[in-house]
């Protein structure tokens, strides 16, 4: 894992925190609560997330629950998730095809009208791109850990 925390102050848009993660099968972080936004892009594998406050450690996936909890979304490579601020939340990988996600933590008062105008919202937290032929990933040298991880392309 990989984490880079920057300390802008910027009242339209402060970016807070990058980083990158592989994880494990049924890696799960959570439950926890954050005060600013938090978007996770799946770069390989998949994972489920879950929001709200009935939201606790038997939400995350077990082998026998493969659709990870009545509440869980399902999320996978090309797709991307939202955590609002003061949400509570727990996500996981999946058991057979665990996840490999980039995040960046943000907050900032023109959030919530950028993230609307791409469809994010509490009440819908997945991002579905209509093309992810044409989405490309830039990771800095810093976070890409080799050179053929700076570029990944969908």
């Amino acid at each position: 894992m990989a984490c880079y925390v920057f300390n802008f102050n910027l009242h339209d848009l402060n970016l807070v925190e990058i980083g990158k993660q592989k994880c494990t099968p049924l890696y799960s972080f959570g439950p926890f609560i954050r005060n600013e936004y938090i978007f996770h892009y799946v770069i390989s594998g998949k994972g489920y997330c879950s929001m709200g406050h009935d939201v606790q450690e038997s939400s995350i996936q077990r082998p026998d629950q493969p659709s990870g909890g009545p509440t869980a979304h399902e999320v996978r490579a090309g797709e991307g998730f939202l955590i609002e601020p003061h949400t509570k939340h727990i996500y996981n990988a999946d058991l057979n095809d665990p996840w490999h996600y980039i995040w960046v933590v943000f907050s900032g008062a023109s959030a919530p009208h950028l993230l609307r105008a791409c469809g994010l919202s509490k009440t819908n937290i997945v991002y579905h791109p209509k093309d992810t032929d044409s989405i490309t990933v830039y990771l800095p040298d810093s976070l890409a850990g080799s050179e053929e991880d700076m570029l990944t392309s969908f």
